[in-house]
């Protein structure tokens, strides 16, 4: 999974780059507050932050956060979860 999540990080632009490392500390410190957070429908722990065109999927379990995927949105972003 991490490996994953840094091939993807790695395909960004430079913006995105800058975009995404600041999202990922913000969730893993739990510093939520004043960021686009949505669950995800149908999913009892998982949401996801955007922010221009970038989104991260994290779960959220027991005030411990967990993220599952970083990229771009497009068509399939929200379909393994």
């Amino acid at each position: 999974m991490v490996n994953q999540i840094q091939k993807n990080i790695d395909k960004l632009s430079p913006p995105n780059t800058l975009i995404t490392h600041e999202l990922m500390v913000l969730i893993v410190t739990n510093r939520l507050t004043g960021l686009n957070i949505q669950k995800i429908k149908g999913q009892q722990h998982i949401y996801r932050v955007r922010k221009k065109r970038v989104r991260i999927i994290f779960e959220r379990r027991d005030g411990v956060n967990q993220i599952l995927y970083v990229g771009l949105r497009t068509d399939k972003t929200y379909m393994a979860y």
